[in-house]
């Protein structure tokens, strides 16, 4: 019964921190190596999820500290959401492709300018213009977006 118990606790714990684990990292067959377009895509797209994470973060710090509204918060709620949204699905339609075909660059491009009209909208916001505290999460959706621009040219 003991021993059980051990088990059970254990599977518990595996099955709380492994989906924390995920890092979006993308499985190749054995053997195979992955496509450097799609490996940058992949980066990428794990990139602007930290940086949407750090832009939360500091939304959650400035309404705490009252330097913005309610109503303002939720407007970031909305637009962080739209832009985790188009960013995970880039991410999981990259995972299915093998190789950087023209098949797989129209989908991902395709993905890729919805991300980058939710990280339009975002940067849009005055909000994010009047805090230079966002910055930091700016620069890092910038870079991440610029990896996968030049390959949608």
């Amino acid at each position: 019964m003991k021993r059980r118990v051990q088990i059970v606790t254990l599977l518990l714990v595996v099955a709380i921190v492994l989906p924390a684990c995920n890092t979006n990292k993308v499985v190749t067959p054995p053997g195979k190596p992955r496509d450097e377009n799609l490996i940058r895509v992949a980066l990428a797209t794990s990139d602007v999820a930290k940086s949407v994470t750090l832009a939360i973060q500091v939304k959650r710090a400035l309404l705490k500290d009252k330097k913005i509204t309610k109503e303002t918060s939720a407007k970031l709620t909305d637009v962080l959401i739209k832009i985790t949204k188009a960013n995970d699905e880039l991410a999981k339609r990259s995972a299915t492709f093998e190789t950087f075909s023209p098949t797989a660059k129209s989908d991902l491009c395709k993905l890729f300018q919805e991300l980058e009209q939710a990280v339009r909208d975002l940067i849009q916001d005055g909000t994010i213009k009047a805090n230079p505290i966002f910055n930091e999460a700016k620069v890092g959706i910038d870079i991440a977006l610029t990896a996968v621009r030049t390959l949608c040219q």
